[in-house]
């Protein structure tokens, strides 16, 4: 029999009441495990962030770090006078005891100076001064010969440097720094630079055998206040060194 309309509505209402009663689905719950889980990424993309950073700054470190290295020039630049720094060409005496390439070496033949030079003709004359003495003179060159050796001679750069037909002895006196712009303080050491006329010697390191005894080449650069103006070339008496050579012999 069909159930009054009243009574199926009770009755659906009490199963709606029974329904609400029972438990629903459990909500998700965040466990432990879970929540590490969530700290590591953001430690992760923290990190990835810091280098991340660190890279950009690495590598764009031209841009915002200072440059130390050019205030410290422009301080020695201003300390250190631009002269000081060039210190100049000194005199290369090896050069001068073999000749300065025109064989003009003190106790040699002075033929072979003749010889080397006479394609350039210099204008060189010889005068004799007396027995077994001569005197040879050409622009800014003065040399006296004893017994066919020179044994002393005197260079004025100047009139040399003016000179045209010395132009191909040139580049020899510049290789050793024989120039009148050489300066006293480049050939000697010296800081202060004398005024007027001063001189600075040098003694060869090897002796020569004379007739009259053992002797030294020496020369003297001659300064005009404090730039080279003349190189002197002479002999100095003393006792012998260790495998001198005979006068007139060929040195290497």
């Amino acid at each position: 029999m069909a159930k009054d309309p009243w009574k199926r509505a009770y009755d659906i209402d009490q199963l709606k009441l029974a329904g609400s009663a029972q438990p629903g689905p459990a909500r998700p719950r965040f466990g432990r495990g879970r929540s590490l889980s969530s700290c590591s990424w953001l430690l992760i993309g923290a990190l990835a962030l810091i280098i991340a950073a660190a890279a950009v700054l690495y590598f764009t470190r031209g841009w915002w770090l200072p440059r130390a290295a050019e205030p410290v020039i422009e301080a020695l630049e201003e300390a250190v006078p631009a002269e000081v720094l060039d210190l100049g060409p000194s005199v290369d005496w090896h050069a001068v005891e073999r000749g300065l390439d025109v064989e003009l070496r003190l106790f040699g033949d002075y033929n072979l100076f003749v010889g080397a030079t006479r394609t350039w003709e210099p204008g060189l004359s010889v005068i004799s001064t007396g027995p077994d003495t001569w005197r040879l003179k050409a622009p800014g060159v003065l040399i006296y010969v004893q017994e066919g050796l020179i044994w002393t001679y005197e260079l004025d750069l100047g009139e040399i440097y003016a000179e045209p037909r010395w132009e191909q002895w040139w580049p020899s006196l510049r290789e050793a720094g024989l120039t009148p712009d050489l300066k006293w303080e480049d050939a000697t050491g010296e800081p202060e630079r004398p005024r007027g006329h001063s001189e600075h010697g040098y003694r060869g390191p090897r002796s020569t055998r004379l007739k009259d005894g053992w002797a030294y080449p020496v020369w003297v650069l001659h300064f005009s206040d404090g730039r080279l103006a003349r190189l002197e070339g002479g002999i100095d008496f003393g006792v012998a060194s260790e495998m001198g050579p005979q006068a007139g012999d060929d040195e290497d």
